[in-house]
């Protein structure tokens, strides 16, 4: 299946909170805009990257505007140095300005605040939770400390949702002292039930107070969508960042699934000379079936790092098995690594460069004396029910769903399909699309 069909084609458009059409032609990184505005005590904040057109303009709306901005773009199109720059713009405009970053997990608050590490610079800042060594265990701060920190200068707070109730008392205090807020609430679709404190820090804005909101996801729900006043500051499609080269053109590939009933109960009896594939399906083997499709389509398209997603530790173990199966099939080497929420935040660091930066071919001995030869090596993360989003390796080229998706799951399972599918689709240097 090709990313767009003819009659889904329509005219590449980004849509901005002025209803203003702006093409895409000129948005690459050669015509990228250098983003420098001065502030009102005259500083002036400047990115440490080159920023393209749209993420300038969008800055630009966040800092002028007050209210709740949606900014909704595809994975890898550039939401972060928009939520960083316009929070940094934003505080130079007003130092008095609190900035609040919530994100759905510690990886991924993490990985804003490395984002933010470099603009910080002497600016205090708190993390409101932290994992214990064994990444198991998040440590909560107490919330007086934390309005204690605001009203002694800190402006920067970075919190999980799970502990974002409690920036909504520094919220409430910063309110009470006449400070400003900035809102970030990323991956908004996660969080977007009303009851839940990112979805409240969210609506306790006060336009008139000063105050911002950043509600950024790739995915907005209903629920995003019926945020009071809520204006739709960026809105760009998939089709537009493909064509810009802000993400990587891709292919769906969906094998033929057989309905366990309708299964043959014994394949050995069947007259025409099925693939592989094909009959491990029949035989109920999904998961093998999986690892056969991945790695002949792999093999096919020059794909080397892939990340299988698995619902079971037991189903990684058999998805382990079958990948370094089908790879010696054809004669091709393997890495694997198995990712669960056991493994702790250092180690999955370590694999993860493992996995984006270990060789992706090796050498085996000749036969018969004759000089060594160099075969393919393919490198799999499979992780068991993570890693949707909250990763961010560029070299990914392929992601596999090693399973077929409850039928009973709907708009969850589609969020989960859309946001794995991302970690594929950041540009790549070489020819290659992502699968």
């Amino acid at each position: 299946m090709e990313s767009l069909e003819p009659s889904l084609k329509r005219e590449p458009r980004i849509r901005m909170n002025n209803d203003s059409i702006v093409s895409g032609d000129d948005m690459d990184d050669e015509n990228a805009m250098e983003l420098q505005h001065k502030g009102n005590n005259n500083n002036v904040h400047t990115p440490k990257f080159k920023l393209r057109e749209f993420q300038t303009k969008t800055i630009s709306k966040i800092v002028e505007t007050k209210g709740i901005h949606l900014v909704c773009a595809p994975t890898g199109s550039g939401k972060s140095s928009i939520i960083v720059n316009a929070a940094m713009e934003v505080h130079h405009e007003n130092k008095e300005t609190v900035v609040l970053v919530t994100a759905l997990y510690i990886d991924h608050i993490c990985q804003l605040f490395y984002r933010f590490e470099p603009e910080l610079k002497q600016a205090p800042y708190q993390f409101v939770a932290s994992e214990t060594p064994d990444g198991q265990v998040q440590i909560v701060q107490d919330a007086r400390d934390l309005v204690t920190a605001m009203k002694n200068g800190t402006r920067f707070f970075f919190a999980t949702a799970k502990s974002a109730n409690l920036l909504i008392k520094v919220a409430k205090a910063a309110k009470n002292n006449g400070f400003p807020t900035l809102v970030v609430n990323d991956e908004a679709h996660y969080s977007s039930q009303e009851d839940s404190a990112p979805m409240q820090l969210t609506r306790m804005v006060d336009a008139e107070n000063g105050d911002r909101v950043i509600v950024a996801t790739a995915t907005p729900d209903g629920n995003v969508m019926k945020i009071p006043k809520i204006m739709r500051t960026l809105e760009l499609g998939l089709d537009v960042a493909i064509k810009q080269n802000y993400c990587s053109d891709y292919s769906i590939v969906v094998p033929l699934i057989y309905h366990r009933e309708d299964r043959s109960k014994n394949v050995a009896e069947s007259k025409v000379k099925l693939p592989v594939a094909i009959r491990e399906l029949m035989k109920g083997h999904d998961i093998n079936a999986a690892a056969i499709f991945t790695v002949n389509g792999m093999w096919r398209d020059g794909g080397r790092r892939c990340i299988a997603y698995v619902e079971s530790k037991q189903d990684a173990v058999k998805a382990e098995k079958a990948l370094k199966g089908a790879c010696k099939a054809l004669a091709m080497s393997c890495w694997t690594r198995v990712i669960t929420d056991e493994v702790k935040t250092s180690k999955r660091k370590e694999e993860y460069k493992q996995f984006a930066t270990g060789p992706i071919c090796d050498t085996k001995d000749g036969d018969n004396n004759s000089k060594p030869m160099e075969r393919p090596m393919l490198r799999f993360l499979i992780p068991v029910k993570i890693l949707d989003q909250c990763i961010d390796i560029p070299e990914t080229d392929t992601i596999a769903i090693m399973h077929t998706p409850a039928a009973d799951t709907g708009v969850v399972s589609a969020h989960r399909a859309i946001q794995r599918g991302g970690r594929s689709m950041r540009p790549k240097p070489d020819f290659r699309i992502a699968h």
